[in-house]
């Protein structure tokens, strides 16, 4: 099983072929992001992105230009961008290793 968002799943759920097949099919469309780029900013809140290899980080930038990292993103784990709350304007997810990503498109 080298799907990794399968390989969380089935830790906490017996998965079915078809629900199987079905995160299989919604990981196909990936896309590369090399180290020290972002993969998404605030704006992008139409989105969840899902790490399928390499790690990332929620980051927040900072006055003088740094970065500070509040959170880390591995291989499985799922992340969205929120565009509320009083520091949402500054958080950025970018690639701390070469990362495989893929956008699943929220439909609202």
């Amino acid at each position: 099983m080298s799907n990794p968002l399968v390989r969380k799943l089935a830790h906490g759920a017996v998965l079915s072929q078809v629900e199987r097949a079905a995160l299989e099919a919604l990981t196909l469309n990936r896309r590369s992001v090399p180290v020290r780029r972002d993969i998404a900013v605030y704006d992008n809140t139409d989105r969840i992105y899902l790490v399928m290899s390499g790690i990332a980080g929620r980051y927040k930038t900072l006055w003088q230009g740094g970065r500070r990292i509040v959170s880390f993103v591995v291989p499985g784990d799922l992340c969205r961008m929120h565009s509320s709350g009083p520091s949402a304007r500054d958080m950025r997810l970018g690639a701390l290793t070469p990362c495989s990503v893929v956008d699943i498109l929220i439909l609202l």
